[in-house]
């Protein structure tokens, strides 16, 4: 028994256009689509099932348990559960079910089938808010803003020391050479403190930057997923705006709305 028939009912008759065995599943008392189960023609003798006037040869109705009740809904109809007519039974996977007098075999399980196929089908029309996602992706690509600008920012320290360390030495030397001591001191300050900036640069400035971006989008991973609970999958990286004009889920196609 899947979880997503708990709670449903679902009718059971003959289509009125092609004869094959028709379903309509109902949950908290919304009609959904309906669906065939099987191609062969049902007999005459099984009423035929009118979703929307709501009547159908039998009914089956199973409660938030999971269990099962099938109901033969017209005192002219013929339900059989184990070859004995019944009003309403209780079943189970396992009974056998026939309709109508020449006895037509009805298949529980792929009826059980149909109709969580049904139900999947109309969830998916239903839009899921995603809503919650927007700020988990903003967080995300501020921490990557971030991580640029710290990178910008030891990228233009890099190219100072690369220009300030020669030119450092070769004013100290010009001003050496040319008899300006007082200053030269000045300048060989100056080229140590540039050879300094140039040591802790490249050797003990540490680029994290990959690390951050892995640490961002493994947090990006734990929040920023599907809101379905039969996908769950990560939505990342796609961008929050391509999700709203997408307004489906890329993995299990589920409608997505930026509505709250």
């Amino acid at each position: 028994m899947e979880n997503i028939l708990k709670g449903t009912s679902i009718l059971i008759g003959r289509d009125s256009s092609n004869s094959k065995l028709l379903i309509t599943v109902a949950k908290e008392g919304q009609p959904t689509k309906g669906g065939f189960v099987g191609e062969e023609k049902v007999p005459g003798s099984v009423s035929r099932c009118k979703p929307k006037e709501k009547v159908a040869h039998c009914k089956i109705d199973i409660d938030v348990s999971g269990r099962m009740y099938i109901s033969n809904l017209k005192d002219t109809n013929r339900t059989f559960v184990d070859d004995i007519q019944i009003d309403t039974k209780k079943i189970t996977p396992e009974s056998k079910i026939s309709l109508g007098c020449e006895h037509y075999n009805l298949d529980l399980n792929a009826v059980l089938s149909a109709a969580a196929k049904v139900l999947r089908i109309g969830e998916k029309d239903t839009p899921l808010s995603i809503a919650h996602l927007e700020p988990i992706w903003n967080e995300y690509q501020e921490t990557l803003d971030n991580i640029k600008k710290v990178q910008q920012k030891r990228k233009k320290v890099c190219s100072f020391s690369r220009i300030l360390s020669p030119l450092a030495i070769v004013l100290s030397i010009f001003l050496t050479s040319n008899g300006y001591g007082d200053w030269a001191k000045w300048a060989y300050l100056l080229t140590g403190i540039s050879i300094l900036i140039t040591i802790y640069v490249e050797f003990l400035w540490k680029d994290s930057s990959d690390d951050n971006k892995k640490d961002a989008y493994a947090k990006l991973v734990d929040r920023y997923i599907c809101p379905n609970p039969d996908c769950r999958h990560v939505m990342g990286p796609k961008d929050y705006q391509i999700l709203k004009q997408d307004k489906k889920c890329p993995y299990c196609q589920h409608a997505i709305t930026a509505d709250k």
